[in-house]
């Protein structure tokens, strides 16, 4: 079940570390599982569920509240990580109800993808945090993430479907350039710009 909340491909490594139970426990039962073909051994310490449907019935077969405690454990795990990927780590503490740090992690992942010039993923990034906003009470910390999240949709719409880009304009338009930003610190008006904001 624990393995389950990781996905349907996961790392021994991962489990054992997160798993309350002794890794020696935890290695008898991968190799009950493997040998009932209910999960198949990969390389380097990777298992993975044989089928989708074997996978989601392990992990819907737990309540909810104890889903939610492994994603969190996951998340902060994988936090300590330095091969960790912030996409993985947002779905993760977003499956565990943490909404302020998985908008956090969203909006950390699209700018890691802009880095490298990964802009339509860049876009699915910011996007995914968007979609979060509405958990989140109305607030200045609310309004702080629309702001980061849009501009950085914005800037990485332009990059991807030019300076005419309609979702470029609303990104940027609800972001708010040209307006105060909600810290305070007043924008002056970029409408010749495509920088992002700094």
């Amino acid at each position: 079940q624990l393995a389950a909340v990781i996905g349907r491909a996961f790392s021994g490594d991962l489990l054992r570390r997160i798993s309350a139970l002794p890794a020696e426990l935890v290695d008898r039962h991968l190799a009950a599982l493997a040998a009932t073909n209910l999960i198949a051994v990969g390389r380097n310490g990777g298992y993975q569920f044989r089928h989708a449907l074997i996978r989601d019935a392990a992990y819907q077969s737990q309540p909810r509240a104890v889903r939610q405690s492994a994603h969190r454990l996951l998340a902060e795990m994988l936090q300590r990580g330095s091969r960790s990927h912030p996409e993985t780590i947002a779905k993760h503490y977003a499956l565990a109800s943490e909404w302020s740090l998985a908008i956090n992690f969203w909006l950390m992942a699209g700018n890691r993808a802009g880095r490298h010039s990964a802009n339509r993923e860049a876009m699915q990034h910011f996007q995914a945090g968007l979609a979060l906003l509405e958990k989140l009470p109305e607030g200045p910390v609310r309004r702080l993430f629309e702001f980061d999240l849009q501009n950085g949709l914005g800037v990485a719409a332009i990059a991807v479907e030019g300076y005419a880009s309609l979702a470029a304009a609303r990104a940027l338009t609800h972001g708010g350039w040209g307006v105060c930003h909600p810290s305070s610190t007043l924008w002056s008006s970029r409408s010749r710009s495509v920088s992002s904001p700094t």
